[in-house]
């Protein structure tokens, strides 16, 4: 592993980590945020350890949005590059069109859309979807993905990629792009990997309807 992939890595799950402490010490917190009073609307702000795993949160989130474009450029070196077509905004009509005739590139068209149109929580449910894991880790994995392709517009091409590819890249080409695209951990890549491959055979199957 390139030392850029690995410092993305130790990030990722230092981030997951805090993520599972916040949620303990919400829990352990509950009756005082939801009975308690603060000032400024801000029941979070009178939690310390809330509001010290919310900074490194912020901390962690700018600098995986910094390595993750190092990370695809390492990539793209050693992926195989295939025609990547335009990938644009189409209306809603064209892409119930192309949902409808199952075109294994465009699994996550109608997710990239949602997002481009910061339509979050849609995109969280059709992420969810897709890939067959739980909303609240896809609201956390479409959030992520929305802040890395502002500072990396290739994630979208590397995650078209990934489609069009997804039966012939090897598994670890697979993972890193899922961690690079969502923020995934392995075990998370993994089942994100299965689900799509699952998807593009039931795809390749289907009879398609003119």
């Amino acid at each position: 592993m390139k030392q850029n992939e690995e410092a993305l890595e130790v990030l990722l799950i230092l981030r997951r980590r805090l993520l599972n402490r916040m949620a303990s010490v919400i829990v352990e917190n509950r009756e005082a945020l939801l009975n308690g009073h603060s000032e400024g609307n801000n029941p979070l702000g009178h939690n310390t350890d809330l509001t010290e795993i919310m900074k490194s949160l912020e901390e962690l989130d700018g600098l995986i949005s910094g390595l993750v474009p190092l990370t695809n450029e390492e990539t793209s070196e050693s992926v195989p590059q295939a025609s990547i077509p335009q990938i644009d905004i189409e209306p809603a009509a064209q892409q119930a069109k192309t949902q409808d005739h199952g075109n294994n590139d465009d699994i996550f068209l109608l997710f990239r859309n949602l997002v481009a149109k910061d339509r979050m929580e849609e995109a969280s449910r059709e992420l969810s979807k897709t890939l067959q894991m739980p909303l609240d880790r896809m609201v956390t994995a479409t959030r992520f993905f929305s802040r890395a392709v502002k500072t990396d517009s290739t994630l979208s091409e590397l995650l078209h990629r990934l489609c069009t590819h997804i039966e012939d890249w090897p598994e670890g080409e697979c993972m890193r792009a899922l961690v690079k695209t969502f923020g995934f951990q392995a075990v998370e890549s993994q089942l994100a990997m299965k689900a799509l491959r699952t998807r593009a055979r039931e795809v390749l199957k289907a009879p398609i309807v003119a």
